[in-house]
């Protein structure tokens, strides 16, 4: 069966401008090779200093990876919004964005400053984020598992 799970955590490295280089360059791209090897599926974005992400897969991986999570030193308050069965993958890839930097803070990112938004707000933010681009993406995944 079919799991998603959606994190949110605050960036403990500088992001910079819209370019995936340096510091956070090397962990994303680690990250991409680590959840095609563990046939997950899902979007990380980033905004004002917010990781976001929804991630789909078999509860084993997905349950490695969050642990994984929990050891990296590029994310503080580390939260674990939603675990859950779904019928079907809503993502066939991995894919990374970033909100446009002249669209200033969202609605969700001011709320972030004072309370932890649900998890379906969060999954939706990510999907806006993703469906005005992408700035790298893995492989599909089959739809075999």
């Amino acid at each position: 069966m079919l799991y998603r799970m959606v994190t949110l955590s605050s960036a403990r490295i500088h992001i910079e401008g819209s370019i995936v280089s340096g510091t956070l360059g090397c962990v994303l791209a680690a990250r991409m090779e680590r959840l095609s090897a563990l046939e997950l599926t899902g979007a990380l974005v980033w905004q004002e200093g917010y990781f976001m992400e929804v991630l789909e897969g078999l509860p084993q991986p997905l349950g490695e990876f969050w642990e994984q999570l929990r050891q990296d030193p590029h994310h503080a308050d580390l939260k674990r919004l939603e675990l859950r069965p779904v019928r079907r993958r809503e993502y066939a890839t991995w894919a990374l964005g970033r909100a446009r930097q002249d669209a200033g803070p969202s609605a969700l990112v001011k709320k972030l400053q004072t309370i932890a938004p649900r998890a379906d707000e969060v999954r939706a933010h990510v999907r806006d984020i993703i469906s005005g681009g992408v700035m790298a993406e893995t492989g599909l995944v089959s739809e075999t598992v």
